[in-house]
């Protein structure tokens, strides 16, 4: 008899109705031994982003547009650090002491290692990462969660999700364009791992990322401020509660001022071009668990920005 671990999550696939109840995996699916994967080896480098203005949210008629999209000006004043790739499964079970991709209903040796983006884990899940990270990195946490309530405390130095605001202004780098890194659909698959050619996917991207599923975080090429899988991959969590955008220009906004679902962006790898645009925007209950949702990291900066708007390693 082969021996097996039983992950028990329920989790439900973002743009479907399939659902993954208790999987049980014989010890040959697992790809690698979590036990030797460590923080330290699984840390993105944390880049740093200078303040500026950009125009937030899609134009009236662009393809894929939904109704809270709104394209209105944002400032932001004040540098801030983004973790140059999504968090990896190595770091998130070096953390806490457990994978919850683990329990996904793929494939497990294409889905489950070390440098895959960790998946499965809710808003809250990720909140808790996060103060979880900071108080093994000897920081601040940044927040009070109680039950499915998060609340942010800014004056803390440790690491927190970005701002819907912080991560499209990241995504975009300063460019017009779609997709993080590509002005056009053909040229997507250099810089995102989207629903294409390599999933077989009709009415994907007329591409190949060369990746039928998840890709280890950092694959493929950067966006221009050296930040990876801005777009595709996994879906990301950010701070914000959800609200359609307002037509007024805001400065360093941070979400609704109430509401009950929070807000992710940048597609998955099952994701075409619409909902992978750099501009669109989804949300779901701060519980919710996906095989396509993560997060990326965040942090505050407290010292003065650069003369010039942009990232710096």
């Amino acid at each position: 008899m082969r021996s097996a671990c039983v992950w028990t999550v329920l989790l439900l696939a973002c743009g479907g109705g399939e659902r993954f109840s208790e999987q049980t995996l014989a010890a040959d699916e697992i790809p690698d031994d979590p036990t030797t994967w460590t923080v330290q080896a699984n840390l993105p480098t944390m880049l740093r982003i200078e303040p500026g203005s950009f125009a937030m949210g899609s134009a009236d008629g662009v393809r894929g547009r939904t109704v809270d999209e709104q394209q209105h000006q944002v400032t932001l004043t004040r540098p801030y650090l983004l973790s140059s790739t999504e968090v990896s499964q190595g770091l998130y079970r070096s953390v806490t002491g457990r994978n919850p991709s683990l329990a996904v209903g793929y494939d497990k040796k294409k889905m489950v290692g070390e440098r895959f983006p960790v998946q499965g884990v809710s808003f809250v899940d990720a909140a808790r990462f996060c103060n979880q990270l900071s108080a093994h990195e000897g920081l601040a946490p940044v927040y009070a969660i109680q039950g499915g309530a998060v609340t942010w405390q800014r004056d803390a130095d440790g690491y927190r999700l970005p701002t819907e605001a912080e991560w499209e202004y990241a995504a975009g780098a300063g460019q017009v364009q779609p997709w993080a890194g590509a002005a056009e659909p053909q040229d997507a698959c250099a810089v995102a791992n989207v629903a294409d050619q390599a999933l077989g996917s009709a009415g994907g991207f007329p591409c190949s990322d060369g990746f039928p599923s998840k890709a280890p975080v950092g694959s493929l090429q950067s966006n221009a401020w050296g930040l990876f899988d801005m777009t595709g991959n996994v879906w990301e969590w950010v701070f914000d509660l959800h609200a359609p955008h307002p037509e007024a220009p805001t400065t360093d906004p941070s979400g609704a001022a109430s509401g009950s679902e929070r807000v992710y962006k940048g597609g998955s790898w099952l994701d075409g071009p619409d909902a992978a645009r750099v501009a669109a925007r989804r949300h779901g209950d701060p519980g919710e668990l996906s095989i396509q949702l993560g997060f990326r990291l965040a942090r505050t900066v407290a010292d003065k920005p650069a003369p010039d708007g942009g990232a710096a390693g």
